[in-house]
């Protein structure tokens, strides 16, 4: 564990800094400190902080594309990115008509993939957004599609930010990474930055079994 110094109003470009480099599939999830990603209320917002929002808006202006699901869209109500398209997997895309990203589209078109097989769904939307030079790929969807996401992919990258405990420093990475995904999973730590008030876990992970 390294201690991260960030400066007030710095968090955007630090966090770019830290996390904004790689290629294929990047996993972001806001966590409590037992990998737990929604709250009492059923979203994720319960768990988020200001610097939560800033590693979102870091890795988004990253990113290619920004991929996720109906559920969690209708969820979230997911609106438009001003950094990148964001592509929808769902068997019903009517389903979507209602959220801000589809009432109010931004500069980006929405990509929707309705007509897909589960079991290969993420080598297949991985291979349909390589087509269009779309390279680095930030999931945004549901613990349920993250383990089906890791079944189909040799190897992707996770992230947990954990804003909502009193001592950061302390808490447990194995026992955050085993309530996030189980501990059937191999993943081995890659970064685990520490600030005053938040901590950013960066997994490694593949499809053999066992995590470390």
């Amino acid at each position: 564990m390294e201690y991260l110094e960030v400066q007030p109003g710095q968090e955007f470009n630090t966090l770019q800094d830290q996390f904004g480099n790689w290629n294929g599939w990047l996993c972001s999830y806001a966590v409590d400190a037992y990998g737990y990603t929604v709250g009492e209320a059923g979203t994720s917002s319960d768990l988020s902080s200001p610097f939560d929002l800033e590693l979102l808006k870091s890795l988004r202006s990253q990113a290619d594309c920004i991929v996720t699901t109906g559920k969690t869209a209708r969820t979230e109500n997911y609106k438009p990115s001003k950094f990148a398209p964001i592509a929808f997997l769902t068997r019903s895309p009517h389903s979507l008509n209602e959220i801000s990203a589809f009432e109010q589209p931004g500069e980006f078109e929405n990509i929707v993939f309705s007509d897909f097989e589960d079991a290969t769904l993420f080598l297949d939307v991985k291979a349909a957004l390589e087509k269009l030079g779309f390279k680095k790929l930030l999931f945004e969807g549901g613990v349920s599609s993250l383990k089906a996401l890791i079944s189909q992919s040799s190897n992707l990258s996770l992230l947990a930010s954990i804003s909502n405990s009193k001592s950061p420093a302390s808490v447990d990475s194995a026992q955050t990474l085993r309530g996030l995904i189980g501990d059937d999973i191999q993943a081995t730590i890659v970064k685990d930055l520490v600030t005053d008030s938040s901590r950013v876990i960066q997994w490694s992970v593949g499809r053999s079994p066992r995590a470390q």
